[in-house]
This record gives C-alpha cells, sequence and structure tokens, in this order.
C-alpha cells in the first residue's frame, strides 16, 4: 500500500466545568458561540485565557461580519489615512462604544496570553484593551448562578454579572 498509517483526527469536545451551576442556561461552550448554535448576550464572562479565550473575546467584541470585513471599518479602528492627506498615512484611531460587557477570568496569576503567537498576540491583547475588554487573574471559581459567576480573587469574593458564560477551559 501507499501508507504505513492512516489518522483519522475527529474534533476535540470542549471541556466542561466542573464547579456547582455549571449547568445554569447561561452556560455555554465556545464551540456553541462559535458555530453559532448559542448566541451571546450583552454581558459575558469567558472562563479560560488561552488561545481560544482570546479569540472567543475577540469574536464577541467585533462587529457584524459585513462591518468587520469592510475594508473602511478596518482603517478607521486602526487608524489608517487610505486617502494617505495626513502624514505617514496616519488618523486617530476610531473610538467606538464597546458591543459588549466582556470579562475574561483565568486561574493563573499574572498576565494574561503569555501563551499567545510572538507574532500576533500582540494585535489580541491591544484590539482588546481598546474593546475595553476586562481581565481578572488568579481567580477561583466558586459557582455560577442567576446573579452570575462567583468567584474569589485574592482574598475577595466577587459576582461577575453575565447573561452567558463561555467556557474556554481546554478540550477533551
Amino acid at each position: 500500500g501507499w501508507f504505513d498509517d492512516i489518522i483519522i483526527a475527529t474534533g476535540v469536545t470542549p471541556r466542561r466545568l466542573d464547579i456547582p451551576g455549571a449547568d445554569h442556561p447561561s452556560v455555554v461552550s465556545y464551540a456553541d458561540i462559535l458555530s453559532g448554535v448559542r448566541t451571546a448576550g450583552r454581558r459575558v464572562a469567558v472562563i479560560g485565557a488561552g488561545g481560544i479565550g482570546f479569540d472567543i473575546a475577540e469574536f464577541l467584541s467585533s462587529g457584524p461580519t459585513s462591518e468587520v470585513m469592510d475594508p473602511d471599518h478596518f482603517a478607521a479602528e486602526w487608524g489608517f489615512d487610505r486617502s494617505i492627506a495626513t502624514r505617514g498615512g496616519l488618523a486617530r484611531p476610531a473610538d467606538e462604544a464597546p458591543r459588549r460587557e466582556i470579562v475574561m477570568l483565568q486561574r493563573k496569576p499574572g498576565r494574561m496570553g503569555r501563551g499567545l503567537g510572538v507574532s500576533t498576540g500582540w494585535i489580541l491583547r491591544l484590539q482588546l484593551a481598546k474593546r475595553k475588554v476586562a481581565q481578572l487573574t488568579g481567580v477561583t471559581y466558586r459557582r455560577i448562578d442567576d446573579q452570575g459567576l462567583h468567584v474569589t480573587v485574592g482574598p475577595e469574593d466577587r459576582v461577575i454579572p453575565a447573561d452567558t458564560i463561555v467556557v474556554c477551559a481546554g478540550q477533551e
């Protein structure tokens, strides 16, 4: 035969949360958000700040596809003067109101996004900062209920109000 081995890659299954309230209707996997099976609400908590968590936060903080794909919108968001009438072709980046209130959370202390790609990670971090995506590190997840996501950060117990809690905590 032509092949020594054949590998069948059928994909991954998003890891489920193991905290009280993980079955609450507000909890959704990143796969369901990206596939369109579920739609996020106005206030979103993103559990997990690896590559998938950053991608979900970027996806949920961006506009509709027709807007995102528009070259004029891209130029305005990043401060390019497409007419090159300004010095260096630079303009003041557009200051848009955030589309959603998004809070990213991770268990590890320290800066988020350390594992992102060297050549593109800075873009995601900058974009999320411009879109006012909040980031909490050193988080202990306690439970989920109708009030939102209950966490402990340092010595402080907090509730993150959320219509949608997106689980980006890895894959099985």
